[in-house]
């Protein structure tokens, strides 16, 4: 997915962050060509309007849960699509499989929130929004409590 950035001194320029795929790390363009990386691991060069040189780089969000990450620009982070806290607290359900699936269940809810909340900022009506992370809430569920019966059946054997 592509998220526009509206930045000071970047009127009428294309600032876009291209999200992460399964292969391919997330990414900054600059009307329409990926930015350039920077003399330091983790930067990416910017040209401002006034002909300015500014460093960006990615920043974690949600402890690392969101998927999205927000962008730091000249000391500035833009957060694109935040999701409200009731959205949060919703999709983050699944991290209770922590209690009661261990290391598996926790590994579960953490896939399951952030493919909530990549589902979240879909274009998809409301109601489909909650379906689906609802339907992936209980997917993670469901297949926490076959993993760790199978793990215990495995080993008591």
């Amino acid at each position: 997915m592509q998220y526009s950035l509206t930045v000071d001194g970047f009127e009428g320029r294309q600032l876009v962050l291209e999200t992460a795929g399964l292969v391919r790390a997330a990414r900054l363009l600059q009307d329409g060509e990926p930015a350039p990386r920077g003399a330091k691991r983790g930067m990416i060069v910017l040209r401002r309007n006034d002909g300015r040189v500014v460093e960006a780089r990615f920043k974690q969000r949600a402890l690392g849960f969101d998927p999205i990450p927000g962008v730091e620009i000249d000391g500035t982070v833009f957060a694109p699509a935040p999701l409200r806290w009731f959205q949060w607290l919703w999709l983050s359900l699944p991290l209770l499989l922590i209690f009661a699936g261990g290391a598996i269940g926790g590994l579960l809810g953490i896939l399951a929130v952030r493919l909530s909340a990549r589902v979240f900022r879909s274009s998809r009506s409301g109601r489909t929004r909650y379906a689906l992370t609802a339907t992936i809430s209980l997917a993670a569920v469901l297949i926490s409590v076959v993993a760790v019966a199978a793990l215990g059946a495995a080993t008591s054997g």
